[in-house]
């Protein structure tokens, strides 16, 4: 927890791995631990509420290098119910229109990537 405060900035929390000038940086993991019988703890990675401006964004990318760097979102799967779902969905207004929400790929100086959807195999009983 960062610092509160009711008329400055609340305070920031900054996460990163180790600079490296010849040698892989170090990894950053968050996960929460495995539960031999329960359910598994969950992640929340959420702004904060604004009451009289815009809440915060959360941005998710890679750094640049050589070769650039994937992104990869994936639901759990299971071994005898249904899988986790991915769920990609634009904000919701009271007064004006909602948020976009957008996939695409980048431009390119050869052939741009290509935007796939597809769904698994499945097996009716």
């Amino acid at each position: 927890l960062a610092g509160e405060s009711s008329e400055q900035d609340g305070g920031a929390i900054n996460l990163t791995s180790a600079y490296s000038a010849e040698a892989d940086t170090g990894t950053l993991t968050l996960a929460t631990g495995t539960s031999r019988e329960g359910n598994s703890g969950s992640i929340s990675l959420c702004t904060g509420d604004a009451k009289s401006g815009q809440a915060g964004t959360i941005v998710v990318s890679t750094g640049t290098g050589k070769a650039g760097g994937d992104v990869a979102m994936a639901a759990g799967d299971s071994t005898s119910g249904r899988g986790g779902s991915v769920t990609i969905s634009s904000g919701a207004s009271a007064k004006s229109s909602s948020g976009h929400a957008t996939i695409q790929t980048n431009a390119a100086t050869g052939q741009s990537g290509a935007i796939e959807i597809a769904t698994g195999d499945g097996v009716s009983s």
